[in-house]
């Protein structure tokens, strides 16, 4: 249980330090060029590899879920003052499916973040500086792009409200649930998955981190 809660805090405060993260890019590239237009695209072009897994993994998600899926945007577009970075319409559906669309990118986004920092830490001896350029950089723009949006999370307020519900319902009558010592949680296995997980997802943090720091070092 303490490695889940480690991990979940992880991806908490990665959430919020990829909005800095973002806004700082976006900064820097205005400051650099001092055009919308172009400082716009130099930051989809740099976020482009997170913005593809996004898009596909609200694609995979709808797919499996037998939700209708409509036009595939990947190409950024300024419309206005706003950037967007790609986008995918998927049919109407329920509120239970379309939260677990909305989430997709976060689950799929943490699963590629974990399987690249594994394959950058396998046999480091044998890679060239150049290879671990193109794992810092997918880990950068992956980690920053996977969360949700709002229109990602449409719904799931309603899920919410049905899983508090049916929660007061259930303890209204009685019943109380209890996770006991030989459950999947406190198994073995399923502890060390997170541990690996806890150690790996680290790095797009530590990333993150060092950007906001030097970000504001510069400012000052």
């Amino acid at each position: 249980m303490v490695y889940l809660f480690y991990f979940l805090l992880q991806v908490v405060i990665l959430f919020f330090i990829s909005r800095k993260v973002q806004g700082y890019v976006s900064r820097f590239f205005y400051a650099l060029t001092k055009n919308n237009k172009v400082s716009a695209y130099l930051f989809a072009t740099l976020f482009l590899p997170g913005t593809y897994v996004h898009e596909f993994s609200h694609l995979i998600a709808s797919v499996v879920l037998f939700v209708p899926v409509g036009k595939l945007e990947l190409i950024p577009k300024l419309e206005g003052n706003e950037l967007k970075l790609g986008s995918v319409a998927i049919g109407k559906t329920d509120f239970i499916r379309r939260f677990i669309i909305g989430v997709a990118p976060l689950v799929i986004g943490v699963i590629i973040l974990v399987i690249i920092v594994a394959a950058a830490a396998n046999d480091p001896s044998s890679k060239n500086w150049w290879e671990y350029l193109i794992y810092l950089y997918l880990v950068f723009t992956i980690s920053n792009t996977m969360f949700m949006s709002k229109r990602d999370m449409e719904g799931g307020w309603k899920l919410v409200l049905a899983f508090l519900f049916v929660f007061i319902l259930l303890y209204v009558v009685g019943f109380r649930a209890t996770v006991t010592s030989d459950s999947f949680l406190y198994s073995e296995n399923f502890n060390q998955i997170l541990k690996t997980a806890n150690l790996y997802i680290l790095f797009p943090l530590g990333i993150d981190v060092v950007m906001v720091i030097l970000a504001k070092l510069s400012r000052d």
